[in-house]
């Protein structure tokens, strides 16, 4: 480590700063070539997990339950029968907004009429769909209510301005007066409560069985997406439709409880011949946090690809029958940017350490091609999965956040060295950096107004290469390693629950990892920050990280010592993606 901090301070160049129980691991060896008989995938069985009872919003002390599932039909000797509106009747909507310094929550209900009661039992009752939705400003509260929002549906009728909520086909109402005020606003007040069940209405189950595989359920939805397409029925409870990963049980009303691949979704991280692949989609900061489900693609003409490696759950993984296809060289050719941008302005010293890395991207294109870039899984409905080799990615600095404390609200400045090529920040960047104000409770108030509880940067500079020294940790044990490590290292319960969140599952596809965290004073060589006014304590804590298919005897690198917070604080994590 003494050399590699000394080579990285050799750097010269220049860069640009604006660029543009827990889970099992899977086993090393889980691809098998294509064409082994023993390679062949049972179906899997997947098992539900039913989800948390409530959504609380911390600052406001909001209680949002989370919409319901059965195990079973809801079923009734005397069912309510309904004549259904072929198309919803005009819908009304109220909103409400609350404050509190820099935070906000918003409440809103939109009410639809879906059909009227032809029973003799409630005649004439019209029946009316609630859609309930809370959503905040920022990610201070549990299960990520913030950055986002909360939906739960209810059915009412409605017999005048005396609303009955039907309990046994609704999720359950919020118990919060704001959407009792909103509803009244409109003119209905909840009077009653009753265990109607009515014919061709939800709650969906809490598992969904299609294709061979099952689904877990993940919330409900207002209305089917236009270019969902039919897949099938579930007897006894409804038609289904399908775009990408989700499901979409259909209720008569027009709404849907929404399903996705549970467990089968950890499956789509491997490693073959040395290289890890990954099938999901890496999102932006501004879709949330970590993995957001399946690369799903509708470019690719499955006659076009041959069967490659095995997989004993899913089957098989496909590549192109041509290896210079145009994706391949799509990638080729962004690769070949990247390290270049890479590259420039490093010195040779630190190029020759740094070769065996490079090598091993500074390839014939033949020698690129033959890695496969991209492999493909096909679903049990015949939607093509597309899966990328991360081992020729980049190494990228990836989800650094910063967060600012002051006990004393004051204005602030953080720039990021021309060494840093940025390819994406959170709020969006003023010249090379961010200004902002700090209140004294950690939100920070950008320049163009808007509210983060942290700054967010994600980009490349120096080339370092992978870490030879650390721990070695079981994928499993992840979580609970990570939690430990960062309590020493300094972060507090909230910045610890951030970087747990993301890097748990970025770090998957391997039975076993060598984690490391880069020194303090290579962290300010490699990505340094210039911040104004000077701060009291700077806490900075970078991860690397290689995945292995057997375990090591290391010997634990020392940690250092967390430092004691006081005055102007900024605390910074983050890691490396390869």
């Amino acid at each position: 480590m003494r050399r590699l901090l000394a080579l990285v301070t050799m750097l010269l160049g220049v860069m640009g700063c604006r660029g543009g129980p827990a889970p099992s691991a899977p086993d090393a060896a889980v691809l098998a070539d294509a064409s082994s008989p023993s390679g062949a995938a049972p179906s899997p069985v997947v098992s539900a997990q039913p989800p948390p009872a409530v959504r609380e919003y911390e600052e406001f002390r909001i209680r949002f339950p989370r919409p319901a599932c059965r195990g079973q039909p809801a079923t009734s000797d005397n069912p309510l029968e309904v004549q259904w509106h072929t198309t919803r009747k005009p819908s009304q909507k109220r909103k409400q907004h609350i404050q509190q310094g820099q935070r906000e929550l918003h409440h809103e209900v939109t009410v639809m009429e879906v059909g009227v009661v032809t029973s003799i039992r409630r005649r004439g009752a019209r029946l009316m769909l609630v859609q309930s939705t809370a959503w905040g400003t920022d990610r201070r509260c549990v299960a990520g209510l913030c950055d986002g929002h909360v939906l739960s549906l209810q059915r009412l009728l409605l017999v005048g301005d005396h609303a009955i909520l039907l309990s046994a086909v609704s999720d359950p109402f919020p118990d919060d007066e704001a959407f009792r005020h909103l509803l009244s606003e409109m003119g209905m007040t909840i009077r009653d409560r009753v265990d109607d069940v009515v014919t061709g209405l939800g709650p969906g189950p809490c598992e969904l069985p299609m294709g061979g595989l099952k689904h877990g359920f993940h919330g409900v939805v207002s209305l089917v997406p236009n270019d969902a397409r039919p897949v099938g029925t579930v007897p006894g409870w409804g038609k289904v439709r399908m775009k990408g990963p989700w499901l979409f049980l259909q209720h008569s009303d027009g709404s849907a409880s929404r399903y996705e691949y549970q467990d089968i979704m950890k499956l789509l991280e491997f490693g073959v011949d040395g290289d890890s692949f990954t099938c999901f989609r890496e999102p932006g900061k501004r879709e949330g946090m970590g993995p957001e489900g399946a690369q799903y693609t509708n470019t690719v003409d499955t006659r076009e690809l041959k069967p490659w490696k095995q997989h004993r759950e899913l089957g098989a993984f496909l590549v192109h029958r041509d290896p210079n296809h145009a994706r391949a060289r799509t990638l080729l050719d962004e690769h070949k940017q990247a390290w270049s941008k890479l590259k420039r302005g490093v010195d040779e010293g630190f190029l020759l350490f740094a070769q065996p890395e490079l090598q091993a991207h500074d390839m014939k294109d033949s020698g690129f091609f033959a890695r496969h870039p991209v492999a493909y899984w096909v679903d049990a409905f015949g939607q093509v999965v597309e899966c990328e080799n991360k081992s020729l990615r980049v190494p990228t600095f990836a989800e650094p956040l910063i967060y600012l404390y002051s006990a004393t609200p004051m204005h602030a400045r953080v720039e990021l060295d021309p060494l840093i090529h940025v390819t994406e920040s959170v709020p969006e960047l003023v010249g090379c950096g961010f200004s902002v104000w700090i209140d004294d409770d950690g939100v920070l108030t950008a320049s163009d107004g808007s509210s983060h509880r942290y700054l967010y940067w994600r980009g490349t500079s120096v080339l370092l290469p992978p870490p030879q020294e650390g721990f070695v940790v079981a994928v499993g044990e992840v979580p609970r390693f990570l939690t430990e490590v960062l309590a020493r290292l300094g972060l507090n319960e909230t910045e610890s629950v951030d970087f747990v969140e993301y890097w748990s599952a970025q770090l998957r596809g391997h039975p076993y990892f060598l984690i490391s965290f880069l020194p303090p004073e290579l962290v300010d060589m490699v990505a340094p920050l210039h911040i104004t006014p000077t701060p009291d304590v700077v806490l900075r804590v970078m991860m690397d990280f290689t995945g292995l298919d057997a375990p090591r005897e290391l010997r634990p690198p020392h940690l250092p010592t967390a430092p004691v917070r006081r005055g102007f604080t900024v605390v910074e994590w983050g890691g490396i993606l390869r």
